[in-house]
């Protein structure tokens, strides 16, 4: 097509270079016409060609392609994976668990240790301040937060140095968690109270709640765990024998949902708590040995016998659970 395009451009020029002249003889006019009859015939050709186009499919290796479900990830208590490994206990210790984005913080006798995803103790310090009876990481400070019973302390990750803040009077505390901004301390009396602290510039006391807006005065907070926006309670109720979880608004701990829970009283025995994936939550119980898979909006998904009795659970590196027991610490793969 392109080479009969050229060929009548030619024939264009050459026939006005003829008019303008006025010279044309028969015999240019009769290769003119030779010339248009060809042309002719080679367009003719051309409307008439049909073309055959093969196309084949471009073939995409599946492997390279990944397409997230927001499903994947989500915890599922019957298919735990089998033990990874455990970090043993010298001596019994039913101790708390803590982590942050890189360690899981352990009670092993008779230091607090830093502990890496491949059971490594990194970093460790003596502990000599009594029963450890909570712990959590507080991003705003960068610190650990560890409480005895009656004092409150700072650990650091990089020099493991363990400081008592002494803003914060002696008080019979139980639990401990924290938000971007605040510390909330929940006291073992019955009818816990829970107090929270500004954590930057200075650690203040900002608001206090006491029963029966925390719990009824029969009852005590085992536990607290702060999420976006709320704090998870698990509450014993001695007089019905009984144990729930709440959710409870950070702000002004109001009631969000509460569930009771299959579970054996003990006057003796903590029952904890800890965060999952998409605002899920895990209750563990030492006393019946089992473990509780609690949905966003508050139902019992799934319960699961856990042996040997499990004390305390954490999310650890994202993709790790550990589980603490009387003899160590037991990690599984999410």
């Amino acid at each position: 097509m392109e080479k009969q395009r050229e060929e009548i451009s030619r024939m264009r020029s050459k026939m006005s270079e003829l008019i303008q002249e006025q010279e044309a003889t028969h015999k240019d006019i009769d290769s003119l016409k030779s010339t248009l009859r060809d042309l002719e015939r080679e367009m003719s050709k051309i409307e008439q060609t049909s073309l055959k186009i093969e196309i084949k499919s471009l073939v995409i290796d599946d492997s390279l392609i990944r397409i997230e479900d927001s499903d994947i990830n989500r915890f599922n208590l019957s298919s735990i994976s089998p033990l990874y490994k455990t970090i043993n206990y010298m001596r019994e210790n039913w101790a708390p668990l803590a982590c942050n984005n890189r360690y899981l913080l352990i009670h092993q006798e008779p230091n607090l240790c830093l502990v890496d995803r491949d059971s490594t103790v990194i970093k460790q310090n003596s502990w000599i301040y009594g029963t450890i009876y909570d712990m959590c990481w507080s991003s705003a400070l960068n610190r650990f937060i560890v409480i005895n019973g009656s004092d409150v302390f700072l650990v650091d990750e990089d020099s493991m140095s363990i400081e008592n803040i002494q803003a914060l009077q002696k008080r019979k505390w139980l639990s401990c968690t924290t938000s971007e901004t605040s510390l909330f301390l929940s006291t073992k009396v019955w009818g816990s109270s829970i107090m929270e602290f500004s954590l930057k510039p200075t650690i203040e006391l900002v608001k206090q709640w006491q029963s029966p807006d925390t719990c009824s005065r029969d009852e005590v907070i085992n536990g607290i765990v702060y999420n976006n926006g709320t704090i998870a309670m698990m509450i014993k109720n001695p007089s019905e024998k009984t144990t729930h979880i709440e959710m409870r608004s950070s702000a002004t701990l109001d009631r969000l949902w509460s569930v009771k829970l299959n579970i054996a009283y003990s006057q003796n025995i903590r029952t904890r708590c800890c965060l999952l994936t998409h605002d899920e939550w895990l209750v563990v119980d030492r006393n019946t040995s089992r473990l509780f898979h609690i949905s966003k909006d508050g139902n019992v998904k799934a319960s699961s016998a856990y042996n040997p009795p499990p004390f305390c659970a954490t999310v650890f590196d994202q993709n790790m659970l550990a589980i603490s027991t009387a003899r160590g610490v037991n990690l599984h793969t999410l």
